[in-house]
């Protein structure tokens, strides 16, 4: 499933072809940081640009300090986050309701419009989708050092990546808290694990 991910994804991304324009954005902010611009403060048309949190400039800076910035570069971050996120969805459906399902969710997902869609353009959407579903996951694991530490590290990057609107997570974690089965035991660990999301996002 992560190969075929990887292969729809890869198709026609190396049309010059725009379809959505944050990938400009992105793009302006990301190439003026690897080319000695500010990593704190992006720039967009030369203006600074605070709209948008700074993961994914950072993520495409790096790359552009290798390559120019092509269309198949643009686009490669959505290629990987799209096959990982595929990749998380078929092992929480195969363990929730078994392998049968989980090939299909990960067939549903991988050959579906929104997912065609946004590997073939930069955007923070796909890689919102990604983290959401990786805290869940997280979330969702025994050991409790994962569960409390990693759930809450993926939180914040997800902040980093698309701000307030990467928070549906807290309202499921809050519902299953207070409605469902309880699995947060040790205040402690809760405690040091929302220190660290607010490190990763405070700064």
């Amino acid at each position: 499933m992560l190969l075929l991910s990887l292969v729809i994804g890869s198709i026609k991304s190396w049309q010059q072809t725009v379809i959505f324009t944050d990938e400009l954005l992105i793009e302006d902010a990301a190439y003026t940081m690897a080319k000695g611009g500010s990593w704190i403060t992006p720039k967009v048309n030369g203006e600074t640009y605070l709209a948008k949190p700074p993961l994914l400039y950072w993520l495409y800076a790096l790359l552009y300090r290798f390559f120019p910035p092509l269309p198949f570069i643009r686009r490669v971050w959505m290629i990987i986050f799209g096959s990982l996120l595929n990749l998380i969805v078929f092992v929480l459906a195969k363990k929730w309701y078994g392998v049968k399902v989980a090939v299909y969710s990960s067939l549903f997902l991988c050959l579906s419009f929104p997912f065609v869609y946004f590997t073939k353009t930069a955007n923070f959407d796909l890689v919102n989708a990604f983290f959401i579903t990786l805290t869940v996951f997280f979330y969702n694991q025994s050991r409790s050092r994962v569960r409390y530490f990693f759930t809450f590290i993926s939180l914040g990057v997800s902040v980093l990546n698309r701000s307030f609107l990467a928070l549906l997570p807290f309202a499921i974690i809050g519902i299953n808290e207070t409605v469902g089965k309880r699995r947060f035991f040790d205040i402690k660990k809760l405690i040091l694990a929302v220190i660290i999301f607010l490190l990763i996002i405070l700064p």
